[in-house]
């Protein structure tokens, strides 16, 4: 799923989306609040086909680690 799509689905359920960025082969998802994140979380994990990866992060730009680790494939 592109950007749009997400942003849809997201919105949908009333989650505020600061921004959505491509990043590598993902998307970096900024939203308002912790709480937020956590709501997206759970969200994105029926919106997304399996084998889509969610990673939190509380800093307000992923660090080069985070950006790195999830572009990586889980084995």
């Amino acid at each position: 799923p592109d950007g749009f799509y997400v942003y849809q689905r997201l919105d949908e359920r009333g989650i505020r989306i600061k921004s959505i960025t491509p990043e590598g082969d993902g998307l970096v998802i900024r939203l308002d609040s912790p709480e937020q994140q956590l709501l997206a979380r759970e969200a994105l994990q029926t919106i997304l086909p399996p084998g889509y990866h969610i990673a939190l992060s509380e800093s307000p730009v992923p660090s080069h680690w985070v950006r790195e680790f999830a572009r990586s494939p889980l084995n």
